[in-house]
């Protein structure tokens, strides 16, 4: 149900197809979100690195040591947030993740890491990492979905 959820706003967004105040909630910073506790959540960008084919192998130990270490709270415009959970969840670009962070796959998940590539242009330039908690990616969603629905004009 999350793809839904997050493919059709950002087309529709990406077609123009918006409100004032839903482009004005795409450039806010995920931080400045009253609506959203991000301050669990972990983001890094890798310049110049091939994209993990998550589907062929597991997330490489230094992307999911870069997600585990201390860093301030998430600085990321919501836009390339939702950029970042969509494309990966539409190329099967998730992690599963244990407690610790890392991909166990005999123990049960706990945190999700989303993988998506970024370009700057038509140009590759890295791949973008956002992990968060399992929970709080079902609480985004819902808060999503409730946020989408007071800003975007009934049809």
């Amino acid at each position: 149900m999350a793809l839904p959820i997050l493919v059709v706003s950002h087309q529709r967004a990406e077609a123009g197809e918006r409100s004032t105040e839903y482009t004005t909630e795409l450039s806010l910073n995920a931080k400045d979100l009253d609506w959203l506790d991000v301050s669990t959540w972990r983001y890094e960008f890798f310049a110049n690195i091939d994209t993990p084919n998550l589907a062929q192998q597991e997330l490489p130990k230094e992307v999911t040591k870069a997600l585990r270490s201390a860093a301030p709270p998430l600085v990321l415009p919501l836009k390339s947030l939702l950029e970042t959970l969509r494309h990966s969840l539409a190329h099967g670009q998730v992690a599963y993740l244990n407690a610790e962070g890392e991909h166990v796959p005999t123990e049960q998940a706990a945190q999700l890491a989303f993988v998506s590539k970024v370009f700057d242009g038509k140009s590759y330039i890295g791949f973008s990492a956002l992990r968060l908690e399992e929970a709080a990616f079902h609480e985004f969603l819902l808060l999503w979905a409730r946020k989408l629905s007071e800003l975007l004009p009934a049809e």
